[in-house]
């Protein structure tokens, strides 16, 4: 009932209204990320997606197995190991929004966290815009960015320096390529909606009045130092990264993605 669900979410009243007739033909994917253990920390991502789910689960009633929710941090306490919002659980939250989609679904997809741009080839002078898992740094050293950021006496370069630290490795990033090409998948007359509320979160092959290309010029964002912003509660949601020599998109995904499904984009940043 209203009463029990709202007993279950203090403060939250529940309305009382129909379910819409294709209730059970929706489905949402909502990934916050706080990198709460990470050098450039963010606050307040995984408490929107808290609030978001509350309504979407109390009020707009969704069930359970209609919502999947990827959060870096629970109250303190570990979270589930398949609901980490990993690039490989991302990845599988975008294959479980989309598998199955037929005209007349509703899906929505919603990232809180942290965008990136990075060279679309090395030393290429064309960038992509990238989604930041909280895994992003796992392949690298524990203490890359302590060494890539260290005050050097040789006059090296920062991009010098993560090449000699990275080893060879990457980071764990998520094109917006990829996520456009999962939208690609869909049928026509099928409803998405994308919120994105970090830098770098143009779609691909879609924008009002012109498709937005793949690659774009780079933004010069000059030294960040992360550092010092862990006690300001506004913070940037770009995460200014080291160039490293590794190609981050793989070859194999269309950069020139056309959607057949009704698509609603909301972007909290722009690409500057």
């Amino acid at each position: 009932t209203a009463t029990a669900a709202a007993a279950a979410t203090p403060g939250l009243v529940v309305p009382q209204r129909p379910l819409p007739s294709n209730h059970h033909r929706r489905k949402a994917l909502l990934v916050g990320i706080n990198y709460s253990s990470s050098h450039a920390p963010l606050k307040g991502c995984v408490n929107d997606l808290w609030n978001l789910q509350c309504l979407l689960r109390h009020t707009l009633q969704y069930a359970d197995d209609q919502l999947r929710l990827l959060i870096d941090t629970v109250d303190g306490r570990p979270q589930k190991p398949d609901r980490i919002p990993t690039k490989a659980n991302i990845q599988a939250g975008l294959r479980w929004l989309v598998g199955g989609a037929q005209p007349g679904d509703s899906l929505l997809f919603v990232f809180c966290g942290y965008g990136a741009q990075h060279p679309r080839t090395p030393s290429s002078d064309q960038y992509e815009g990238y989604l930041v898992p909280v895994d992003y740094a796992a392949d690298l050293p524990a203490d890359f960015f302590d060494r890539v950021n260290r005050p050097s006496s040789d006059n090296s370069t920062v991009e010098s320096r993560a090449k000699a630290a990275a080893g060879g490795q990457g980071y764990r990033l998520l094109p917006m390529l990829e996520v456009a090409d999962h939208i690609a998948q869909l049928p026509a007359m099928c409803r998405m909606s994308v919120m994105m509320d970090c830098c770098y979160a143009l779609i691909p092959g879609v924008g009002p009045g012109a498709s937005h290309p793949a690659t774009f010029s780079k933004v010069p964002r000059g030294q960040v130092d992360y550092s010092k912003l862990r006690d300001f509660i506004s913070r940037p949601r770009f995460l200014e990264l080291p160039e490293l020599p590794v190609q981050h998109t793989p070859a194999h995904i269309p950069t020139n993605p056309s959607p057949k499904c009704w698509l609603h984009g909301f972007s909290g940043r722009k690409i500057e």
